[in-house]
């Protein structure tokens, strides 16, 4: 955690508020481009979005650089001689296709590649759902629908309930062929159970 980015909890909070804003206003462009992006993304705007995601990450992780011997990549400083470097834009320069073919022609470069690889992939798919989970709020926002919250339900309303889909569970266990699942079993441990929660 990068704590110099802060001068003061107050701070913190100001900057958490301009994140909101531009979220909302990411969000805003986005379904101004693409009003159906929320369920059904066209692959053009998926594809320019990952670009922006990818170019994000190259800018926060360092390059690797490594120098070929014997075959294999060995990490290197970026003055070797001979030293590749190897960022996001690299990683991400080759097809799926032509990753795949790294996998028999060049087993040690795959493996530099997938591990590079796969961690960008992951961070574009937490930002694809932390944009569409702005859209959806948006949308919400402004078809003037506000998420209720439940009332909390009585302790004594849970284990009703839990009971009631315990019951419903085992029959369907059982229908399933779940050796362990024992109607008989189950009734009766709800019967010793009330006695004692029902005096």
């Amino acid at each position: 955690m990068n704590t110099k980015l802060f001068t003061s909890v107050k701070d913190a909070s100001y900057q958490s508020c301009i994140t909101s804003e531009k979220a909302r206003d990411t969000a805003s462009y986005i379904l101004e481009i693409e009003p159906s992006f929320v369920d059904n993304a066209s692959k053009e705007i998926l594809a320019q979005i990952k670009e922006g995601q990818i170019l994000r990450y190259g800018e926060t992780h360092e390059p690797k650089y490594y120098v070929i011997a014997d075959g294999n990549y060995v990490p290197a400083d970026a003055k070797s001689k001979g030293a590749i470097k190897v960022d996001a834009y690299y990683a991400m320069s080759y097809s799926s296709q032509q990753f795949g073919q790294f996998k028999n022609e060049d087993p040690a470069k795959h493996g530099i590649l997938k591990t590079i690889r796969d961690d960008i992939n992951k961070y574009c798919s937490n930002r694809t759902r932390d944009l569409v989970s702005s859209c959806r709020r948006l949308i919400a926002e402004r078809s003037g629908i506000k998420k209720e919250r439940s009332a909390t339900k009585s302790f004594a309303v849970f284990i009703t309930e839990m009971m009631d889909t315990a019951k419903t569970r085992v029959k369907t266990a059982q229908s399933r062929g779940d050796e362990t699942a024992d109607a008989k079993k189950l009734s009766d441990a709800i019967k010793a159970f009330d006695k004692v929660w029902k005096v």
